[in-house]
């Protein structure tokens, strides 16, 4: 028995596949702007095809896109989306942490760091950033004990 495709049903399959190509391409050419540095073509890109997917990592190089391109907000909220479809691990949450440091939230940023500490309890730098966090409130104790007055 043969069966027929009812030229609508073909119509809408042709434009399934149409826009699937289309959004590999996009997503082929982020990835080509992203490895030569070029982080404002690689994040419009990147959210292009974020419209159209829940992809984690096209979200965790979108975030990193956007840092490195000193937006840190941005970045901040690609990150969380991140975590949220699952939690970030090693240089990711790393980057991450250094995000949420640079916008001021230390508390999210340790709990990152502690993370990456967690599975990475060698490495000096996040040991650093941590112990920077920790000491950060400890650098303005004291600043109330002094005056400072113009000398004539």
């Amino acid at each position: 028995m043969r069966t027929i495709m009812h030229p609508k049903n073909l119509l809408v399959l042709c434009v399934a596949l149409f826009v699937a190509g289309c959004a590999q391409q996009r997503l082929t050419k982020a990835d080509k702007a992203f490895d030569r540095m070029a982080y404002a073509e690689a994040a419009c890109n990147y959210e292009k095809v974020m419209a159209r997917s829940d992809d984690r990592g096209v979200a965790v190089r979108l975030a990193t896109s956007y840092a490195r391109q000193n937006e840190p907000e941005k970045a901040a909220d690609w990150f969380a989306y991140a975590d949220r479809v699952a939690p970030l691990t090693g240089d990711d949450a790393l980057a991450y942490g250094r995000v949420l440091q640079n916008l001021g939230r230390s508390g999210f940023a340790a709990d990152q760091f502690a993370k990456v500490l967690s599975e990475r309890p060698e490495d000096a730098v996040v040991r650093e950033l941590g112990l920077a966090i920790a000491t950060r409130d400890a650098f303005y104790e004291d600043t109330t004990l002094f005056t400072v007055r113009p000398v004539e």
